[in-house]
């Protein structure tokens, strides 16, 4: 249920070709996972956040605030990557802890 009133907050951006939808709120990695499932698509990978990371430090708007987000990256069944958009690293993370996610199709 938390997924689908997430869905009325949605901000959407089309950069190059590829759209994204960034979450209200944070979530924990499984919700995370399901949300960008029901929006279509499915969450941001690293190689995803490095391309937006570079393009933030050209000075261009990238959508995404310095905060850390959910990877699709699976570490194993506990733990999965995060990345750090103020620092432009991705780090080992539980997935119980809530952080912001980003979706992209």
């Amino acid at each position: 249920m938390k997924f689908f009133i997430g869905l009325l907050f949605i901000f959407i951006t089309l950069q190059a070709g590829q759209q994204s939808h960034q979450a209200d709120g944070k979530m924990v990695w499984q919700e995370a996972y399901r949300y960008c499932f029901s929006m279509g698509g499915r969450m941001a990978s690293i190689k995803d956040f490095e391309k937006k990371f570079a393009e933030k430090k050209q000075g261009r708007n990238t959508g995404y605030d310095n905060d850390s987000y959910w990877t699709g990256n699976n570490l194993d069944i506990e733990g999965a990557y995060s990345f750090d958009f103020d620092l432009g690293l991705s780090i080992p993370d539980h997935k119980s802890k809530k952080l912001k996610v980003m979706c992209v199709k």
